[in-house]
């Protein structure tokens, strides 16, 4: 009889269990702490704090996940619980103190995979790349079934150029992406991960909208406005001397006369960029720290005709922003070369970078103009010395100074080509890991190309010296092309050798060198034809240059965006 009671309980425990699950997982979190609320009386129980924590975590109250993760410990110590409490902590910004105690967890069991996935996190943003790697094994070998880690992990292997283990874990994320479509859940790995695997446009854009369809922010956005002065607001995680501050600059001098601007971020550094950005709008929005109820609060309250988002699904992205639809109009520009899948209504191009033909691949429409994406004139200063000392040797030297998870097999497989088509020529990469100066000399040696061609020997950024001045041409990547890294070229007078892709992110490079005045090649051959001759340095008069012209053709596509708002 005590045996039938005890398996009642059982069964009952593990029904509460699952359907704690299911409405957590679905964002119902209001039913979840109802069903939790009979279990946190005087006395609540461990379980019940912990799910109480995985609740405020998802609420983004961070600080109250934290009390109910450490109170359930002060009963009955655990190292999952410690692993959520690090995970925690990182959200919160406390690298170090989740390092230490995802450290504890592991001391206490070496099998708490979310403790291994927090030291991989944080080695990823202290740009500690090969530990990164080494945990992020570590978190598969435990919990090879776990699609979180696949991701993560597959993109840590693009980075050493390990294109046979990412090919064997793309497979994996294929599988999981229909899963995913077959049940209606968020895949576990955004679109820029499934970009830089290789994965095709239209997974791509599956993925997209499959994180947009699973948010459960309801729309705020305000009924129509007929102002003259539309209000704007521009919004990246980072508006500083990232890529968004150094493309936006410029952009803000030209449009301060007819349009109100406001800038939004949560995560800028403090520099010369980042006051510039600030200087010229009316407003200047710090969300740091703010919870997404809060944020949104702060952005209604700004009654915007037009918000338009830098970020796409770039790092440290607040998705859940765009999606309460804060403004009238919400559109993309600049941050994500793939489609947003709903997040925005309406993306803003050019016809070079996004053709008609691919608009299929996006599940916005596009409102687009002639001309260059967008165009500079205050980018960090080149040196009037001389560039830095190249690689010892003689003969053509390029160069591509990107990071790794942009290069791909067939990438490498034609600047071999180019190395075999120029005997004398070598090829400057970026330092990158150990695992990934290895994978690369190997690959070389099976191209029949000798390794010691190859030289790895920057680390950096790319302003500041622009290093790429000491080679003859940057070679532009097949599967991704250069976009910031192509404008940077151009701007420090060094041509790019590229061809257009058939994604929207492999004709990134072509559209950079088109506006700086250059040619791009057509295919394979005519690249490899290019790089013996890469032709004269971009103009500084080409239209990537031109502020004003391109001022005036942005500025019109943002009015009509404008009017049609509402």
């Amino acid at each position: 009889m005590r045996k039938g009671k005890g398996k009642r309980r059982g069964d009952g425990k593990r029904s509460r269990e699952k359907e704690l699950r299911r409405l957590v997982g679905s964002g119902q979190l209001e039913a979840a702490e109802a069903l939790l609320r009979p279990r946190l009386g005087a006395e609540p129980d461990p379980d019940a704090l912990r799910w109480l924590g995985a609740i405020e975590f998802r609420r983004e109250r961070h600080a109250q996940a934290l009390d109910a993760f450490g109170a359930a410990f002060a009963l009955s110590p655990s190292a999952e619980l410690r692993g959520l409490s690090a995970q925690t902590l990182l959200a919160m910004g406390s690298s170090a103190v989740a390092d230490r105690e995802a450290q504890a967890a592991i001391a206490m069991d070496d099998a708490t995979v979310q403790a291994w996935i927090v030291r991989a996190r944080v080695a990823e943003k202290d740009q500690r790349p090969e530990d990164a790697l080494d945990h992020w094994r570590q978190a598969h070998a435990l919990a090879p079934d776990l699609s979180t880690v696949w991701g993560p992990l597959a993109l840590a292997l693009a980075d050493c150029c390990a294109w046979d283990e990412v090919d064997e874990l793309r497979q994996r994320l294929r599988r999981d992406l229909e899963k995913a479509r077959r049940t209606k859940r968020r895949p576990a790995f955004d679109p820029t991960v499934a970009l830089y695997l290789g994965m095709t446009p239209e997974d791509v854009r599956l993925v997209a909208e499959l994180w947009f369809q699973t948010e459960a922010i309801a729309s705020s956005s305000s009924p129509s406005s007929s102002r003259s002065r539309p209000r704007v607001a521009f919004m990246s995680p980072r508006l500083d001397a990232h890529p968004n501050g150094l493309l936006l600059q410029s952009v803000l001098r030209a449009l301060g006369e007819h349009f109100e601007l406001t800038v939004i971020d949560w995560a800028s550094r403090e520099d010369d960029v980042a006051s510039r950005i600030r200087e010229r709008a009316v407003h200047h929005v710090n969300l740091e720290g703010r919870s997404t109820q809060s944020s949104l609060e702060a952005l209604c309250a700004l009654d915007l005709d037009l918000l338009v988002d830098l970020g796409g699904f770039m790092a440290g992205q607040r998705l859940s922003l765009l999606a309460g639809r804060p403004a009238r109009r919400t559109l993309h520009y600049l941050g994500s070369p793939n489609t947003m899948g709903g997040y925005v209504d309406t993306r803003l191009s050019a016809f070079d970078w996004n053709p008609p033909d691919q608009d299929a691949y996006f599940t916005e429409p596009l409102l687009r103009w002639r001309g260059p994406l967008v165009a500079v004139d205050e980018l960090p200063a080149v040196p009037a010395s001389d560039p830095p000392p190249r690689p010892a040797g003689s003969g053509p030297l390029f160069c591509n100074l990107a990071s790794g998870y942009r290069l791909g097999r067939r990438s490498f497989e034609r600047w071999m080509a180019v190395l075999q088509d120029q005997p004398e020529s070598r090829l400057w990469l970026a330092r990158g890991t150990k695992a990934r100066r290895a994978h690369l000399r190997v690959a070389a040696e099976q191209a029949g190309v000798d390794p010691e061609r190859i030289f790895f020997d920057y680390e950096g950024p790319l302003t500041g010296e622009y290093p790429m001045r000491a080679a003859d041409a940057w070679l532009d990547g097949v599967e991704i092309g250069a976009g910031t890294s192509g404008i940077l070229c151009a701007w420090a007078g060094v041509p790019v050798v590229t061809s257009p892709g058939p994604t929207p992110w492999s004709r990134t490079g072509a559209a950079v060198v088109s506006a700086a005045g250059g040619e791009p090649a057509s295919d394979d051959s005519a690249y490899i034809r290019l790089a013996r001759s890469p032709g004269p340095a971009p103009r500084r008069d080409a239209s990537l240059f031109d502020v004003g012209v391109f001022a005036q053709r942005f500025g019109a596509v943002l009015a009509r965006a404008a009017r049609n708002s509402g």
